[in-house]
């Protein structure tokens, strides 16, 4: 079922696609048994259905469900080094552990999408890859190049200004600068990220999150963030 479903659809079938697929064959069985397309015939044969499929072995309770044990399955966690989602109930035939609490869709999505984020940074709730120092990309695969960045030439500009102070007021100067510097930075980043999340570039919105991490950004304070900009982004354009 699944080789052919993919053939056909050009995906992987979720339970709901071979759920349909075993309603259709309970309905066929009725209606072949009671010969009739009257539906009290085919509801009364369906009632005494007992057919056997891959889905499951079918067949209905006296409240009209179907008599068979639910299955619970979840996103596995990071550290499991699993992609695809697990049984996690019953227990008696769990394949992983019970995750709570619940990773958001969009955090799952990622962990399944990019193998967390190709094991170079992590998910983020809001679906995107958070990488780690040394790393970019919208997945976390392309290595930075040694190169001067806002941050060196700030610390340079912050380094220089330090070295010649000699006096207690130049060391107050240099400091009030590092702090003007860094907000000016911020501003310019918090910039590039609204720019980034309004033209949907999750390019630009990865890297914008990145170097707020590096100004001493929370993460928490950054998913903050970007929650309210997309939350302003979808009331201005007349999205509840």
């Amino acid at each position: 079922f699944a080789a052919e479903y993919e053939a056909i659809w050009g995906e992987t079938p979720s339970y709901l696609a071979a759920a349909q697929f075993a309603a259709l064959c309970s309905l066929s069985q009725a209606i072949e048994s009671a010969a009739s397309l009257h539906p009290w015939d085919v509801a009364a044969r369906l009632r005494n259905t007992s057919l056997y499929e891959f889905y499951a072995d079918i067949s209905f309770g006296p409240t009209g469900q179907v008599a068979m044990q639910t299955v619970i399955v979840q996103s596995p966690a990071a550290s499991d080094n699993v992609t695809k989602p697990q049984v996690v109930y019953p227990y008696q035939e769990a394949t992983a552990r019970f995750i709570f609490p619940k990773p958001t869709w969009a955090q799952q999505k990622c962990l399944l999408a990019t193998h967390e984020c190709s094991g170079h940074g992590r998910c983020t709730t809001s679906g995107m890859c958070m990488c780690d120092e040394g790393w970019s990309g919208s997945t976390c695969t392309e290595r930075l190049v040694a190169a001067e960045t806002d941050d060196d030439i700030v610390l340079r500009a912050v380094a220089g200004v330090l070295v010649s102070a000699i006096t207690s007021s130049m060391l107050v100067l240099a400091i009030w600068h590092l702090c003007h510097c860094r907000r000016r930075l911020e501003r310019r980043l918090l910039e590039r990220l609204t720019k980034g999340i309004v033209w949907e570039d999750h390019e630009v919105i990865a890297s914008s999150c990145r170097q707020l991490a590096y100004c001493g950004w929370k993460p928490r304070k950054i998913d903050h963030v970007v929650y309210r900009i997309r939350r302003r982004k979808s009331e201005e354009s007349g999205i509840s």
